[in-house]
């Protein structure tokens, strides 16, 4: 399975808190935005990934992740001049895919908690059809809403709905199989926006090869897209992180886990790091790696 983070959405809606790059590079607590939902294409086992971004952030984006091998991965870059739908982006992506299944990720997700990682490597298992990640909310109406029948098969997606049929919102995650591009392309009217997800989504659903899985009470999802939601997520994270000492999403830590990298090359990024908060805790991870092994 390959990965697509998203990243060439506008940022309308944290205006004025971003006037030249997009909402993707304001920091959460310590690092940017985007690199919670890349943690969790990382926590999956997938290795291959493509960067959608806008013309204006792709250079910002590459310079700070440069072709992800120093992490254990092999990034490409492509990039648009506007928002694109998920039909350009998966026709524009066929060729690359080489006919793998596909992660989707929205570039302003954080997803965090208990048995997290081994809920994502079960997603990455796919082999036919669609997955959608579902979770409930306290404002149905604002997301994507899944409906289910009494057996909890699901049965429908509205849209913003005025009166949701369930509390279960779709998240930004998704994975789907080797058919994507051609269901894809068979969207009756791509419209370029958010829209296409579910109707792609949709189609897996009226061909009976769409599965939603629920996160458990134990893993939190939030969306970064309003200048509110940024905030209200950098404070999550800061409060976990202090209590815990454990950090969300630090790539190098997420690449020695997974054996994307070695214990020479994680050496190199705690030299890289120095004397930084960040450096002591590469160490710390470096210390419990090695009492572990």
């Amino acid at each position: 399975m390959k990965g697509i983070l998203l990243l060439g959405g506008h940022s309308c809606r944290v205006s004025p808190h971003v006037l030249r790059s997009s909402h993707y590079h304001l920091d959460c607590h310590n690092q940017p935005v985007f690199t919670y939902p890349l943690s969790v294409i990382m926590r999956m086992g997938i290795r291959e990934i493509r960067m959608v971004c806008s013309s204006a952030e792709v250079s910002e984006i590459r310079d700070y992740l440069e072709d992800g091998s120093s992490l254990g991965l092999r990034l490409t870059y492509a990039w648009c001049e506007k928002p694109q739908g998920i039909t350009k982006t998966l026709t524009d992506a066929e060729e690359w895919l080489e006919g793998s299944s596909v992660c989707l990720v929205q570039g302003d997700q954080l997803i965090y908690g208990q048995q997290l990682t081994e809920l994502l490597r079960n997603t990455a298992r796919l082999q036919t059809g669609a997955e959608v990640i579902a979770c409930r909310v306290k404002e149905p109406e604002r997301y994507h809403v899944i409906e289910f029948d009494h057996a909890l098969r699901a049965v429908g997606i509205e849209e913003k709905p005025e009166k949701p049929r369930s509390t279960y919102a779709m998240t930004g995650l998704a994975v789907y199989d080797s058919e994507v591009c051609r269901m894809a392309r068979d969207l009756k009217s791509p419209t370029g926006d958010e829209s296409e997800f579910t109707g792609l989504n949709r189609a897996y659903l009226k061909k009976g090869e769409l599965k939603v899985k629920p996160l458990g009470q134990g893993i939190t999802w939030m969306e970064m897209g309003h200048a509110e939601s940024v905030v209200v997520a950098s404070l999550f994270v800061q409060t976990l992180e202090d209590r815990t000492s454990q950090k969300i999403a630090c790539l190098e830590e997420i690449a020695l886990e997974q054996g994307a990298i070695n214990a020479s090359q994680m050496e190199e990024w705690i030299a890289l790091a120095g004397k930084t908060e960040h450096g002591r805790y590469l160490r710390r991870v470096m210390l419990q790696y090695r009492s572990a092994a």
